[in-house]
């Protein structure tokens, strides 16, 4: 009952966390350009803070009874699941930050340029303006791909739930049914698996996106 009252207190604490997060990027997203830096970095030790969180959930998980370990583990994965989606959403708005301060800079430069009344001037202006169309349009795309990829993630996260909740339907039905214990342990293990194929798509997911953001950056 002890290990009960811990988790289900550490669901609490980590459940006010996220919020806390959900606060500071929206601080992030509002923030003037010279302020942007520092909200960051509280976003992301917010973050980081998150992750040990879920570190502590992972060990309070495994010392449940065996009758609401799968429960709780499923309340902790979730927590992971959510994580990731916080760090890349601050990701985005770091990429985001960037990107407009590069276009200031690039402007500002095109600005100071000292320009002579001869055909190099058209040449330096062409070059100039061409290379700025450019940038505007690898910082669309990218961002283009990573609201498309956010959209993926948000979808395989429902299409998780769902087959969650599929999962704890034919749990109690095997429960009902009285069915061995051997094969619950193995239902349990496909299941484990099944994450693990998850987790390994959102990571592949994520790669594709950045080598895509290095292409066009």
């Amino acid at each position: 009952e002890a290990h009960q009252m811990s988790i289900d207190q550490q669901f609490q604490q980590t459940s006010r966390l996220i919020r806390e997060i959900e606060a500071a990027l929206q601080r992030v997203e509002q923030s003037p350009q010279d302020a942007a830096p520092a909200a960051e970095r509280e976003a992301q030790c917010l973050i980081d803070r998150f992750c040990s969180e879920c570190d502590r959930l992972d060990i309070l998980v495994g010392k449940q009874p065996a009758v609401r370990r799968q429960q709780a583990k499923l309340r902790a994965d979730q927590f992971r699941y959510d994580c990731q989606h916080l760090q890349a959403s601050l990701r985005q708005l770091q990429h985001r930050r960037v990107a407009r301060e590069n276009e200031e800079r690039e402007r500002e430069a095109l600005l100071r340029t000292s320009f002579t009344p001869n055909d190099s001037t058209s040449v330096l202006i062409d070059r100039s303006l061409a290379h700025n169309d450019s940038l505007n349009t690898a910082n669309k795309r990218v961002d283009d791909m990573l609201a498309q990829g956010r959209s993926v993630l948000d979808n395989l996260g429902d299409q998780r739930a769902m087959l969650k909740r599929a999962h704890r339907g034919m749990l109690g039905v095997l429960n009902t049914l009285g069915l061995s214990g051997t094969l619950m342990r193995l239902i349990e293990r496909r299941g484990s698996q099944d994450k693990a194929l998850f987790f390994v798509g959102c990571f592949v997911t994520l790669l594709i996106m950045f080598l895509v953001w290095r292409h066009y950056s």
